[in-house]
């Protein structure tokens, strides 16, 4: 049993399908031929899916034409977080790297003393 979404407006079937229908549907271990006859013409039809509350079989292209599998709740900020966490990161690197590089300036700028100053000290 998976979760399906409709994503186009189904009229044919037991039931009316809307975009947004989540339906449960299995999908079938071994394709099921059903051959029909209406009077000359006979045809044969492949299903591949079929839908839970209604039992209604569809064939592998219009199941795919209609329905797509539903994502859970959960995951949709999965997508949301890794590109702010990249950028988060990137600019806590810049950041982290902007410090290094000022306190490496600071201390080499340090005032030194000047040669009359120690002379001064020297003298006292």
């Amino acid at each position: 049993m998976t979760k399906y979404i409709c994503v186009r407006k189904v009229d044919f079937g037991p039931k009316e399908y809307e975009v947004g229908d989540i339906e449960e549907v299995d999908k079938l271990e071994k394709t099921k031929v059903e051959n029909y006859e209406f009077g000359d013409i006979a045809f044969s039809t492949k299903s591949h899916y079929i839908v839970r509350d209604t039992g209604f079989k569809w064939n592998k292209n219009s199941f795919k034409h209609f329905f797509r599998k539903a994502q859970p709740k959960d995951t949709v900020p999965k997508h949301i977080l890794k590109p702010l966490l990249i950028i988060f990161l990137y600019e806590l690197s810049k950041a982290i790297t902007y410090e290094i590089i000022v306190r490496k300036q600071a201390n080499d700028m340090v005032e030194q003393p000047g040669y009359d100053e120690i002379d001064l000290w020297k003298k006292l």
